[in-house]
C-alpha cells in the first residue's frame, strides 16, 4: 500500500506545471511638465506669492486605459531665503469633465480661496530644508490618477517669501509609471 501511496505522490509531484513567478517593472511612460511658459500645460509659480495657490491648465489623460499610478515630482526655489522648514505643498485636483475637485476651472489661474485645498488629493509637501536664496528644493511622491482629467495645485505655505520671480525656475512633473508583467 505504501508503495502505491509514494508512486501516487511521485506522480502528482512531476504530473503538476512549476512556472516561474512574473516579474512585475515599473514602464514609465511620457512625462508632462507643468511650469510658466516652456511646457504645454501652464502652472504659474512664478513669484507666487506667499500663502497662496495656483492651478494649472487640465491635463487630458485620454479616453482610453491610463496608468492610475504617478510619480510627482515638484522642484521650488523661493526668491528670498525662506524660513527653514517652511512648504510648499502640492495636491492634485481630479475632474470628470464636468465637476472638478475644489470647484476649480480648466486653465492655469490664482485659486481665490485656499480652503478650496481641503477638497483636492494633497500630494506632499517640498520642504525648505536650510534658509537659502535660489536655492533648487525637490521632493517627489507618487500618487493615483484614476479620473480622466486632472490639474496640479502648488501652495507657497510661507507666511512671507515668494518663489523665485523667474519663469520656469519652480515646475512639477507628472509621470505616468503603469506596471508591466513580463
Amino acid at each position: 500500500m505504501k508503495k502505491y501511496l509514494l508512486l501516487v505522490l511521485g506522480l502528482l509531484l512531476f504530473a503538476v506545471p512549476v512556472q516561474a513567478a512574473n516579474k512585475v517593472y515599473v514602464a514609465r511612460e511620457t512625462a508632462v511638465t507643468f511650469n510658466d511658459t516652456t511646457a504645454a500645460t501652464t502652472l504659474g509659480l512664478n513669484a507666487l506669492a506667499a500663502d497662496t495657490a495656483t492651478i494649472s491648465d487640465r491635463a487630458d489623460l485620454g479616453a482610453g486605459s491610463t496608468a492610475e499610478l504617478f510619480n510627482i515630482r515638484a522642484v521650488i526655489e523661493w526668491d528670498s531665503p525662506p524660513a527653514e522648514f517652511e512648504t510648499a505643498d502640492i495636491y492634485i485636483a481630479t475632474s470628470d469633465g464636468t465637476d472638478a475637485d475644489g470647484d476649480i476651472g480648466t486653465t492655469a489661474a490664482d485659486l481665490t480661496d485656499n480652503d478650496d485645498l481641503k477638497n483636492m488629493m494633497f500630494v506632499g509637501s517640498v520642504i525648505a530644508t536650510s534658509a537659502t536664496q535660489d536655492k533648487e528644493f525637490v521632493a517627489s511622491f507618487n500618487t493615483r490618477i484614476t479620473t480622466r482629467y486632472y490639474s496640479v495645485v502648488v501652495h507657497n505655505t510661507s507666511a512671507a517669501d515668494t518663489l523665485q520671480a523667474t519663469n520656469d525656475l519652480s515646475y512639477v512633473i507628472v509621470t505616468p509609471i503603469p506596471p508591466e508583467i513580463q
